[in-house]
């Protein structure tokens, strides 16, 4: 005979909390010719909402990942793609590049948060209500209004005094289940780069729109090729302007890009990013995309190329590229097999190409050669897009998803054939536009196919 009782950590607090009322049982246990267990307990009062679930939730994760990886051999390592399994009821993350402090409101919490990083946060305290505040280095640590998470959505949280600027903080709340919430607290800015090439970004205040930029105060970062950079706080207050170059060259900086849609024609800017050698450049899109949040905005400045190409033979071709305008012939490879690149063409949208393909085995490039330029389509209807319920995170998470090549017409079991190309008859090869998802829609570049 003997009392019992069970409690469990309540991930929200870190506090202790009674899911089994202690009750009095009595187990008897008779051993003969047959075994018989008999228990006698008193009522048993068993208490249980999203606090108890949660906790019991994630205990049986964990007993479970505990128990596949005790089955695993020594010789049979586990698995690297296991997942972690979150225990607590909030995770903080912040997408910004400056460090952010935040903590339970009318509390002296102060917890620091680097960039891209993120922290598996409890309440301070329940003894007050369960908000919010943060504070950025841009603001002098200057403690933000308080804000609920509760709901999920998109906010915008503005610093009380951030020494003489508006700067507000994008806080999205997003349920990682039942019980779980995900905060992420980001800038007002998002560049993603799409080209294959780094790119570093400066973000200048306009101080005269007719003048441009003016001085050197500004912030800069470094957009890896084909990824999102942490986001940038802005100064509501003014207008900001973004300059780009090729990380490593030393080269000079682009031309001046407002950070704001055409408010006509709501088409993409079109930037020519300097090269090394003195009057050479590339040219690439780059479309400024707003969203609205309450009375604030929400800026995705995108960096693509303006044509990519695919190729879905089985091997690898060479792609000769002639530019008559400026008497410039180049050369490139095409991998193939359904891979899309980009492709490399000198000018603007305003000079046209000569495209002729050419296979490694010695046999004469293709005839007649396929023309390419911006004015064989409607570019009005092309690049002009809807801005209407716009999602700045649904469009970067699309074009930041890893996505395998796939090749339609052959199945898994051809993987390992080497294909040799040999001597064809005559190709017809159309070219098109085409969108790969629905977010490449955003991006205006034409597609080699």
């Amino acid at each position: 005979s003997s009392h019992f009782r069970c409690d469990i950590i309540d991930y929200a607090y870190l506090t202790q909390q009674c899911a089994v009322e202690p009750f009095q049982a009595k187990i008897q246990l008779t051993v003969g010719d047959t075994t018989a267990i008999s228990c006698v307990t008193k009522p048993i009062a068993v208490r249980f909402g999203p606090a108890i679930g949660h906790t019991l939730a994630v205990s049986a994760q964990l007993w479970a990942q505990a128990f596949r990886n005790y089955e695993w051999d020594v010789d049979t390592p586990a698995p690297s793609a296991e997942f972690q399994v979150i225990v607590s009821r909030y995770v903080i993350c912040n997408d910004t590049t400056h460090p952010i402090r935040f903590g339970q409101a009318l509390t002296d919490e102060d917890i620091l948060l680097g960039s891209r990083q993120c922290h598996f946060y409890s309440w301070r305290t329940h003894r007050v209500k369960e908000v919010l505040r943060v504070g950025v280095e841009e603001g002098a640590w200057v403690w933000s209004q308080p804000f609920s998470i509760d709901v999920d959505g998109l906010q915008l949280c503005s610093l009380a005094d951030c020494c003489m600027q508006d700067v507000s903080i994008v806080v999205k709340v997003s349920s990682l289940s039942f019980t779980q919430k995900q905060v992420t607290l980001s800038g007002q800015l998002v560049v993603t780069n799409l080209l294959a090439e780094h790119l570093e970004c400066h973000i200048l205040p306009l101080v005269d729109e007719a003048c441009g930029s003016q001085g050197e105060e500004g912030q800069s970062l470094i957009a890896v090729g084909k990824s999102t950079p942490p986001s940038v706080l802005l100064d509501a207050n003014r207008k900001v302007a973004m300059r780009i170059r090729f990380h490593g060259l030393d080269s000079v900086w682009s031309g001046d890009i407002p950070l704001q849609e055409k408010s006509r024609s709501g088409q993409p800017w079109l930037v020519k990013v300097p090269l090394h050698d003195r009057g050479q450049f590339l040219s690439v899109w780059c479309r400024v995309i707003c969203q609205h949040i309450g009375q604030g905005v929400k800026i995705l400045a995108m960096l693509c190329p303006l044509y990519m190409i695919r190729s879905y033979l089985p091997v690898p071709a060479k792609v000769l590229i002639d530019t008559p305008g400026l008497k410039v012939h180049l050369e490139a490879a095409v991998n193939g097999r359904g891979e899309q690149q980009q492709l490399y063409c000198p000018g603007t949208v305003d000079h046209s190409h000569k495209l002729t393909f050419k296979l490694d085995n010695g046999v004469l490039p293709s005839n007649p050669y396929v023309p390419l330029s911006y004015t064989l389509i409607d570019q009005r209807k092309f690049l002009k897009i809807d801005d209407k319920d716009i999602d700045i995170d649904a469009i970067v998470a699309s074009l930041n998803e890893v996505k395998a090549p796939v090749w339609p017409f052959v199945g898994e079991e051809y993987e390992n054939v080497v294909w040799v190309a040999t001597e064809h008859p005559e190709t017809h090869v159309q070219v098109g536009t085409h969108c790969m998802s629905m977010w490449d829609y955003f991006l205006s570049k034409v597609c080699v196919n």
